[in-house]
């Protein structure tokens, strides 16, 4: 499921600012556990409430900053709502996506692109693209667009913001969930429709 964060921090409300509207972060979770094989050939089990996200902080651990798999909302104040969306996949197509999400959360040089937020889809300069940094949006953006789903047409991954990610029409409203509270498929006060995702 796509997560579209309303962060409260000072760099949250600048980029809600900036572009226009209530989200200031973008995210993939995992909405139940999936088996995929990565592009070394292993199949991993990815367990329901993972998340693929390009953050600008360390996690635990974690040796930089940048796209990274973790648990759903652990790097994030507790209370930050969160508006979940999904969008109609089927299962071969959504573990291909999980597989190239799976490759970039492992690929060391995937570091947060700080200067691709200011150039990219702050002042939309085609000059921001970097191979290998990402920010939020654009990493979901190459994600989707590798898998063939026309996410958004006539906009670049690096100049997407994640509220023009919110303008998307393949997308559909599932629900609201807080971070702080524990992601479990069966707790959660919503259900996804079949084929969904």
């Amino acid at each position: 499921m796509i997560a579209y964060f309303k962060g409260k921090s000072w760099v949250s409300r600048l980029i809600k600012w900036r572009t226009w509207g209530e989200y200031s972060h973008v995210a993939w979770i995992v909405d139940r556990d999936v088996t995929v094989k990565v592009q070394t050939g292993i199949e991993v089990i990815i367990p329901a409430g993972t998340i693929y996200e390009s953050w600008h902080k360390k996690s635990k651990g974690a040796r930089r900053n940048g796209v990274r798999k973790g648990v759903a909302g652990d790097l994030h104040k507790p209370g930050t709502v969160v508006d979940l969306y999904a969008i109609e996949i089927d299962d071969a197509h959504y573990a291909e996506l999980l597989g190239r999400l799976e490759w970039w959360a492992a690929n060391p040089d995937a570091k947060y692109d700080f200067r691709g937020v200011i150039s990219g889809f702050m002042l939309r300069k085609k000059s921001a693209h970097s191979e290998c940094k990402q920010f939020c949006s654009e990493v979901l953006m190459r994600c989707l667009i590798s898998n063939r789903i026309r996410f958004l047409i006539n906009i670049r991954p690096e100049q997407t913001s994640p509220m023009d990610m919110a303008h998307s029409p393949i997308q559909r409203f599932i629900g609201t969930w807080k971070t702080g509270t524990a992601w479990s498929r069966t707790s959660l006060p919503f259900s996804i429709p079949k084929g969904w995702r």
